[in-house]
């Protein structure tokens, strides 16, 4: 249910829009635009169809980065499962240029009943436990959700509490389960850095990666810049253990393991024009 349109959670609204009062004078008037930003990620994402959901978030500032970070990735459906928490003006603060993500947050009283409309659910966890499904990292899981995504299947990541994650049988609700690995067990990581850690990755596998354009050097390029350089150190007054072209050998050797471009050594051959203009100066 939206909790703009939502009467059982009329209570929780209306503390949402005192927040909105309370903070308009520091977010702008804008900031409140109900043709704004939401409305351009529906038209432009190629994750409308993905959903984060909140089981029971404990911080409103919490609530109002994940709305930050979930923005930038170009996913816009934020769901709050029995919230713990009133939606402050530090939400609206934490949330900075992501306030139409706030007034389209929904609310639900269960998991269960969040999960309805959705084909996949993915839960987060920080724990092992026994008997589960496999563990996906964020990319191995964003790797197999994201076509499902691209043919507008519903998809949701579920977060737990602050405290103490996500319930057995929260995690029985759910298709999938992930885990972000960590140098260190604890402290675990921050539930708006989680978030930000999913959304980061399913834009990455959502993203076409275009593929760099090599202009490779010829060798009849790179052979330039070699001679030019061994007849450089000739002119240098230093002495070498075994001669000057040998040392000049040592140069390719080394560039030779690397990928030239032809602007890489048309770069090097003007060093080394410089080089000889202040020699013969």
């Amino acid at each position: 249910m939206n909790l703009l349109h939502s009467a059982s959670k009329s209570s929780f609204f209306f503390k949402v829009n005192a927040s909105y009062s309370k903070s308009s004078k520091k977010t702008g008037p804008s900031a409140f635009n109900e043709e704004g930003s939401s409305a351009r990620i529906k038209g432009m994402s190629k994750l409308d169809s993905v959903a984060f959901i909140l089981v029971e978030p404990e911080s409103a500032g919490n609530i109002g980065a994940t709305c930050r970070a979930i923005k930038t990735m170009g996913i816009s459906e934020l769901i709050l499962v029995n919230p713990k928490t009133e939606l402050t003006a530090e939400t609206v603060w934490m949330a900075h240029g992501s306030e139409d993500i706030i007034k389209n947050i929904k609310v639900e009283l269960t998991l269960e009943e969040a999960l309805k409309p959705f084909a996949i659910a993915v839960a987060t966890t920080h724990r092992s436990r026994e008997n589960q499904l496999p563990l996906f990292t964020p990319r191995e899981i964003a790797e197999l959700t994201i076509p499902f995504a691209q043919n507008k299947a519903p998809i949701a990541f579920v977060f737990g509490r602050e405290s103490n994650g996500l319930t057995d049988e929260e995690l029985s609700y759910c298709d999938m389960i992930s885990t972000i690995p960590q140098a260190i067990q604890y402290p675990a990581i921050n539930l708006s850095q989680a978030a930000m850690i999913y959304a980061h990755e399913l834009h990455q596998a959502s993203t076409p990666k275009a593929p760099y354009e090599w202009k490779l050097a010829k060798h009849k390029e790179s052979d330039r810049f070699y001679e030019k350089l061994e007849a450089l150190i000739e002119k240098l007054p230093i002495q070498t253990r075994h001669g000057n072209k040998a040392f000049a050998q040592l140069f390719r050797r080394v560039l030779g393991r690397t990928q030239l471009e032809t602007r890489d050594v048309n770069l090097l051959l003007k060093f080394i024009n410089l080089i000889e203009a202040k020699i013969n100066t």
